[in-house]
């Protein structure tokens, strides 16, 4: 989807959801994207930091509730991220979840 972007719509905005959890090797994969198509993929991260998160729930909460974990890092994030916007694209695959199973296909 980012090359199709990338040629037709080069100042869209493009982020990525760095919770803090991701692991080194997809930060530099969100560089070499962002090299390769010449586009900006803004780092867009929750609130309050890792260390600051976990403090406040005795530890890394997404061993005991990842599901709040999941609403508070990722899903407050985009909600914010997207409040500007009418539309937004995302791939996601659909054998992650039963939520993201029931996604609809664009065709």
């Amino acid at each position: 989807m980012l090359h199709w972007i990338a040629a037709v719509a080069p100042g869209v905005h493009v982020f990525n959801l760095d919770t803090g959890y991701q692991f080194a090797e997809t930060l530099a994969l969100r560089d070499r994207i962002a090299a390769r198509y010449g586009i900006e993929v803004v780092l867009e991260r929750p609130e309050s930091s890792v260390a600051d998160y976990e403090r406040l729930h005795g530890g890394p909460l997404y061993r005991r509730d990842p599901d709040r974990c999941c609403a508070d890092c990722k899903l407050a994030v985009v909600r914010r991220v997207l409040a500007g916007f009418d539309a937004w694209m995302t791939a996601i695959r659909r054998d992650q979840s039963p939520d993201r199973a029931t996604a609809p296909i664009v065709g």
